[in-house]
């Protein structure tokens, strides 16, 4: 019987040990990591066929704004805490 190999897509990103995250800002790291992976899946549903429509370019463009706007609250979250 032969071994069929699957490609997954996707990449694997090492996180630094909890501990040095509050409740909020792991939060807001989960928030963002979840509006990437929307961005990702939006982005492999628009790109099935080739041709980029203006309405799912709509919908991905959303999806990459809403992206960003995680990101930038996260990163704001965490410039907070620096000292000095």
């Amino acid at each position: 019987m032969a071994m069929r190999i699957q490609q997954m897509n996707m990449a694997v990103v090492p996180l630094p040990d909890a501990g040095i995250f509050s409740e909020s800002l792991e939060d807001d790291m989960n928030r963002t990591t979840k509006e990437f992976s929307d961005a990702v899946v939006k982005f492999a549903a628009i790109m099935e066929d080739g041709k980029v429509q203006a309405d799912e370019f709509a919908e991905f463009d959303k999806e990459i704004m809403e992206l960003i706007s995680s990101a930038l609250f996260w990163r704001d979250r965490i410039k907070y805490l620096v000292k000095g």
